[in-house]
């Protein structure tokens, strides 16, 4: 292998070393929603409480009320942060929603907790 070979083989590792390592102190944060009534964030609010009624038969079914706020992360697909408010036959409360959307495009409802009881 030539000498003009090995500089340009060596500048190419050099080159991919650092651009993986400015990958990787990229900060990863939560970011807002910028619309909760946009057709996504429904869906899936809507998605979390329809998987939440499937998994709990035994408990009255909840309907959703209101998308009151929500945040999203983007690391391996896209992490879904909602709080919601969603009613049963006994009256609202209020919920905490994780759903995990995979890079295929399925989600998946990691996370459902009632936040307003002691």
């Amino acid at each position: 292998m030539s000498s003009s070979n090995l500089l340009f083989a060596a500048a190419a590792l050099l080159a991919l070393f650092f651009i993986s390592a400015a990958e990787a102190t990229v900060p990863v944060s939560w970011l807002p929603f910028k619309n909760l009534k946009a057709p996504k964030v429904t869906a899936i609010a809507q998605f979390a409480v329809k998987e939440y009624n499937k998994f709990h038969p035994d408990r009255p079914p909840l309907t959703l009320v209101s998308i009151d706020s929500g945040e999203y992360l983007k690391a391996d697909g896209e992490n879904y942060h909602l709080y919601i408010t969603a009613a049963d036959r006994y009256g609202p409360g209020k919920y905490q929603t994780f759903v995990f959307e995979y890079p295929a495009g399925n989600w998946d409802l990691t996370s459902f907790v009632r936040m307003d009881r002691g």
